[in-house]
């Protein structure tokens, strides 16, 4: 045995012969690592065992089928990076970084075929106290079944919130191997190293781009004109030299607070040598304790960077009064009506500027004002700063494709004048996403817009650039009235798809980032759901649309095998608390492996057919002109006792539904909705199909399982 061992290992250096050129910071980590496997032999022989094991599967499978999220980060750090270095050789790229797999889009209409999985590195180490990293997190990549990574925002940020950004520059800690910065790899090339990863393993990556930063941000004293400030007097008891907030929100006295921020900016990041505040050469300690004088001394001088509106509300947010004893304003929120909106107000950003001539909590198209103040024209240096950020970020880390944060009620208050938005509230309008949209093309051909917005209404959310977004199917309970309302949007979806094939699409999503928010859902997937209702989700995300009107599968890190813990980590710094639920993963990737058998024949096809009864559905999925169609059934109500699955579904159907056909074979069978822990896949002898009285076919099954049938018509 341990020459066989041994004679594996020689094949593995050999396999591990390096010496073609690699990006520097590979050779970095390369290096790191074969000279630390050199000073063990015992250490040698367990990186060499893992590395062997973890590349014999993903080469034979495409993925680890065998780990739970927490084995991969228990392989050995150094086990990752020479497993991915396998990888990188195999596509002999000779020094250069690995391609995106949808560099050779023409557009992003590939979205349409993809899936998603949102993943916050952060939350990636082994123990639940602690941050992940971009390297270690690399070790998950070869789990998730997902053609495109959503990844959490990454930079600086504050009170621990990933959403609260700092900065748009600046790595947070929080997600820098610190080991790996310390000896030469910088927290910059992680982020490439994390992204070529990604792309190694067929995965694109998206960016996620907030309308906002965090309050008092690094970005918000280097570029003060993207945002609009107020100033209070030295008492802090009335606004500076008693002007009222809407003077102060004036565009020339506006001018004038940017100019007086910007001098005491420069003058701080003189004092500390450094030529911003987002300097990313600078030493970042350096860089943190020069934004700390900066706002120290903007404070003193009374200024704050105004927050956003209340996603119900008008113009902008007034001022009620300063709260000393939590030294900060207390905003005025009010919606058409002039109702306090307070409880829906999120006082720790910082909105950027979008337009000039708004005023506090009105707007001049519902009170009668001259109809010349209508005019609020978009602000420009404020959108050749986002329109430019998705090229950036493309350029210097590769990222494919962007998602928009905070545009669920993008269409809200939004009416037209002269065919025109006319300006209710300070958001973006649907004209500036399309801006942004547009600009991420002309940078990369394929990157595509995935909005922060659960519902189906993709025809309006495509005049604004988007290709995706979230679906509304997430938020309510697996039942007949739910699935009769899925399968009717995605029978029109393919009819409008037929007609416009860049229309995009409403994913269908298992899970969201934020639906532990107390305001939507309260709770984590695990908490909320069992994991029978999961897998249906996953079965019928997968299977009930073909590829023409297809909905992506949206996914969270974590859902694979019921961790736990994704809102909670977006709003605090930690890790997934990790599952054990091995039953779960295995019905992730038999369902994920049917779905990559089917996924050719599906391609072209299109939902001709379903019908929705009290506990199951059936439906029909082929190219309308092709002999061979897809019949597929579903049982969704979930089993309350174990055991149950025993008794027979009996359905009926006539040809005038179901038209003859001349063999059938059963592809696969699932044991969905059970409760009980029995094989997941069924045998196909546990389905019948019988003719019946007339013409008609009599179907028998397994109560609480679903099945996916061939049909062959010539």
């Amino acid at each position: 045995m341990d020459s066989i061992k041994c004679f594996e290992h020689e094949k593995l250096i050999d396999r591990l012969d390096l010496s073609e050129e690699l990006p520097s910071y590979w050779r970095k980590l390369v290096d790191i690592a074969f000279n630390a496997i050199d000073l063990s032999c015992v250490l040698r022989t367990r990186i060499f065992d893992q590395t062997q094991a973890a590349y014999s599967q993903y080469k034979r499978f495409g993925y680890l089928p065998d780990k739970l999220l927490r084995d991969c980060l228990a392989m050995h750090q150094y086990t990752g990076i020479l497993f991915f270095s396998l990888l990188y050789k195999d596509q002999k790229l000779r020094g250069c970084r690995p391609p995106s797999p949808v560099a050779t889009c023409s557009d992003p209409t590939w979205m349409n075929q993809s899936s998603f999985c949102f993943f916050n590195v952060r939350a990636t180490d082994i123990e639940l106290e602690q941050t992940g990293n971009l390297i270690d997190a690399t070790r998950l990549l070869p789990i998730l079944r997902a053609g495109a990574i959503h990844m959490a925002p990454f930079f600086q940020s504050i009170f621990g919130i990933v959403y609260a950004q700092d900065s748009f520059k600046i790595i947070s800690d929080d997600v820098t191997n610190s080991f790996y910065e310390a000896i030469g790899v910088s927290r910059y090339d992680q982020l490439r190293y994390f992204i070529d990863c990604c792309h190694l393993t067929n995965k694109a990556v998206g960016y996620d781009m907030t309308p906002h930063t965090a309050t008092f941000s690094k970005l918000s004293f280097d570029r003060p004109e993207l945002f609009r400030w107020l100033r209070w007097s030295p008492d802090y008891q009335s606004l500076y030299q008693d002007m009222p907030v809407e003077e102060q929100y004036q565009e020339t006295i506006q001018r004038q607070y940017v100019r007086d921020i910007a001098d005491l900016a420069s003058k701080t990041c003189d004092i500390f040598s450094i030529g911003s505040l987002e300097d990313t050469q600078a030493d970042i300690k350096r860089l943190d304790a020069a934004h700390q004088l900066v706002r120290d001394v903007i404070r003193q001088e009374g200024y704050f960077p105004m927050v956003p509106h209340t996603w119900n509300g008008i113009g902008l947010p007034g001022i009620k009064l300063y709260d000393h004893e939590r030294n900060h304003p207390v905003w005025d929120y009010r919606n058409l009506e002039g109702e306090d909106q307070s409880e829906h107000g999120i006082g720790l950003h910082s909105l950027f500027k979008f337009h000039t001539n708004l005023k506090p909590n009105s707007s001049p198209f519902h009170d009668g004002s001259d109809p010349q103040s209508l005019d609020t024209p978009s602000y420009q240096p404020t959108m050749d700063f986002l329109t430019n950020l998705f090229p950036e970020v493309h350029r210097e880390y590769g990222f494919d494709f962007l998602r928009v944060d905070y545009q669920d009620h993008v269409f809200r208050n939004r009416p037209l004048r002269n065919g025109q938005e006319v300006i209710v509230c300070e958001q973006l309008t649907c004209s500036q996403l399309l801006d942004i949209s547009n600009s991420a093309r002309q940078a990369f051909p394929a990157a595509g817009m995935l909005a922060d917005h659960m519902g189906t209404d993709i025809e309006r959310y495509r005049k604004a650039g988007f290709i995706t977004i979230l679906g509304d199917e997430v938020k309510f309970s697996v039942n007949q009235d739910k699935i009769e309302k899925m399968f009717k949007f995605n029978a029109k979806l393919a009819q409008l798809s037929i007609r416009d094939p860049s229309l995009g699409a409403p994913a269908l999503a298992m899970d969201t980032h934020d639906l532990g928010h107390p305001m939507i859902l309260g709770m984590d997937l695990p908490m909320r759901e069992e994991r029978s209702t999961f897998l249906l989700r996953l079965f019928l995300s997968r299977f009930s649309t073909g590829g023409i009107g297809n909905r992506p599968k949206y996914e969270t890190l974590g859902n694979q095998d019921f961790s736990s813990g994704i809102y909670r980590c977006n709003n605090q710094p930690g890790s997934l608390k990790w599952g054990e639920d091995r039953v779960c993963l295995s019905g992730y990737h038999r369902i994920e492996d049917l779905y990559a058998l089917l996924k050719t024949d599906l391609q072209h096809s299109m939902l001709l057919k379903y019908r929705v009864y009290e506990q199951y559905s059936w439906w029909l999925i082929a190219e309308p002109e092709i002999d061979e169609k897809y019949l597929f059934f579903c049982w969704f109500e979930r089993e309350t006792t174990a055991g149950a699955n025993s008794k027979e579904v009996i359905c009926n159907i006539s040809s005038s539904e179901l038209p003859a056909f001349i063999r059938y074979e059963v592809v696969q069978g699932f044991n969905l909705a059970a409760q009980s822990t029995n094989e997941f896949v069924l045998s196909d002898e546990q389905f019948s199909l019988v003719p019946s009285s007339g013409s008609n076919i009599r179907l028998t099954w397994p109560m609480f399982s679903s099945w996916v049938l061939r049909l062959e018509y010539k």
